[in-house]
């Protein structure tokens, strides 16, 4: 007597941040929000903020609405061993966005804490020279902070 075990559902394989992440789905009829809601949860990047890329073609707009089956999307990019389809993304945050405490957010939170304090010293009362002094200082701050 030979077992036979009926797998199904799917092996999602996100690459980010040059890491592979693995999401497994019990469910063949997975949609591409329970994916991005997947990728929420278990790597803190927000949905607002996921760019997901599929074998070149970015997941987004009404063609890749959170209710889009992944079959749909992927178009015939899963490769299915034993029943279980397996799809590998890419994953960017959108417009570079910092999803997560790193040091870059307590670095970026430092500078703008430097600048409120040269700002609360600026007074109308100040001579013009201090005044001019200090709100260039106070641009090259944010300047530097935004690059």
């Amino acid at each position: 007597f030979v077992a036979v075990f009926s797998m199904v559902g799917y092996a999602i394989h996100v690459q980010y941040r040059g890491e592979k992440h693995d999401l497994n789905f019990d469910t063949d009829d997975l949609t591409v929000g329970q994916v991005k809601d997947a990728i929420e949860q278990n790597l803190s990047v927000p949905k607002s903020a996921q760019q997901i890329i599929c074998a070149g073609r970015k997941w987004v707009g009404i063609a890749f609405s959170d209710d889009t089956p992944v079959a749909d999307a992927a178009r015939g990019k899963c490769k299915e061993v034993m029943g279980v389809k397996s799809l590998t993304l890419m994953l960017t945050p959108m417009g570079g966005a910092i999803v997560d405490k790193t040091p870059e957010l307590a670095k970026i939170e430092e500078e703008v804490s430097q600048i409120r304090k040269e700002l609360d010293s600026l007074t109308t009362s100040s001579s013009p020279e201090m005044f001019s002094k200090g709100e260039k200082l106070v641009i090259d701050l944010m300047s530097e902070a935004s690059i």
